[in-house]
């Protein structure tokens, strides 16, 4: 009984002190980014796996015909514009705009 009572706190603990595994829709930024040049699947696999790079990024989605990919991000972590469309840059794109809607319901947006 002691050592299953060991466990079920460390299981507990685990969880409270692990800022992803505890983290609820609520604590993600939702990021939407215009790339210019995708051209086919293959393209959009290569933008994906570049922002797959960023560890905790959530529900990633790349529409082909409109070149807008949206996805969820971990407010803790504080992704910026900047950052972003230096993603899309090292992945060989240009970004047409990025507009970021954080947690507490303020909208940041690149001019373009």
């Amino acid at each position: 009984m002691k050592n299953i009572i060991i466990i079920f706190i460390a299981i507990l603990f685990a969880g409270i002190s692990n800022p992803i595994y505890g983290q609820s829709k609520k604590d993600l930024d939702q990021f939407t980014v215009q790339v210019e040049g995708l051209g086919c699947p293959f393209c959009a696999f290569g933008l994906e796996k570049r922002f797959k790079e960023l560890k905790g990024i959530k529900k990633i989605s790349i529409e082909m015909k409109t070149g807008t990919l949206t996805f969820d991000y971990p407010t803790a972590k504080k992704l910026t514009i900047v950052q972003v469309e230096e993603q899309v840059a090292k992945a060989g794109y240009t970004s047409a705009g990025v507009s970021i809607k954080r947690k507490d319901g303020t909208v940041e947006a690149t001019d373009n």
